[in-house]
């Protein structure tokens, strides 16, 4: 969410070239010292349950191919059963 709208006043930046929607995207950068503050507050909050969620799903850019071997089969996954 933070990198889409950081990327989407940028974008505004670039059509209209307006230098309002500059200084919004330059105020908006404050979203990744937010973001910090937040997985702070979180890693404390939840310990080791965070940091192995942290490992599994990236922080800004989505993995669009994941390896079978990385990922936690489900309980229910069909493919366990094989």
């Amino acid at each position: 969410m933070y990198l889409g709208l950081i990327l989407s006043y940028f974008g505004g930046v670039l059509i209209y070239r307006a230098w309002t929607y500059l200084l919004l995207a330059i105020g908006f950068l404050w979203l990744v010292l937010r973001a910090r503050r937040e997985e702070q507050a979180l890693r404390s909050a939840f310990g080791q349950a965070w940091l192995e969620y942290c490992q599994r799903t990236p922080a800004w850019l989505p993995r669009f191919i994941q390896n079978r071997s990385d990922s936690q089969v489900h309980p229910s996954d069909p493919e366990r059963e094989k």
